[in-house]
């Protein structure tokens, strides 16, 4: 899987991150991918994926892995982030770097920074023990 997501980012402008910080961005990925098990079977959940507050969400639970982990990342190295964190939903958003892209143009919108916020506090509250399990986005979804 990590050799898939090296040859996503093997073009010479594209930076190369260490083999760990994809691991971190990975398993954040598994964590919201897991939470979305009992949601896979809802009617439109692409669509509502692809909503403001969905891809918020999904770059604040992100975000906060990286910041978590303390790792330092320039925007380039952030988008690779991203967007490596979005492999284990792939099937659900389609094509990573497209949602990715889409997602980072959205910065700045009321409800993607509401996503983003929120989804940055379970990720944090998740792993320091305060959280059992995170169901802003499932809440979301579930409207």
């Amino acid at each position: 899987m990590f050799d898939f997501i090296k040859r996503l980012f093997s073009k010479p402008d594209v930076p190369q991150l260490p083999q760990s910080t994809l691991e971190i961005a990975f398993r954040a990925g598994m964590m919201i991918s897991m939470n979305l098990m009992a949601e896979r079977c809802t009617p439109d959940i692409i669509a509502r994926l692809s909503l403001p507050f969905s891809r918020g969400y999904l770059f604040g639970w992100l975000d906060a892995a990286s910041q978590y982990a303390n790792i330092e990342l320039n925007d380039k190295e952030f988008l690779v982030f991203m967007v490596a964190g979005h492999f284990p939903i792939k099937d659900d958003i389609g094509d990573m770097t497209t949602f990715v892209m889409a997602s980072s143009e959205l910065q700045g919108t009321l409800d993607l920074e509401n996503g983003r916020a929120l989804g940055g506090q379970e990720y944090i509250a998740s792993l320091e023990g305060k959280l059992s399990m995170p169901i802003g986005l499932i809440n979301f979804l579930n409207r």
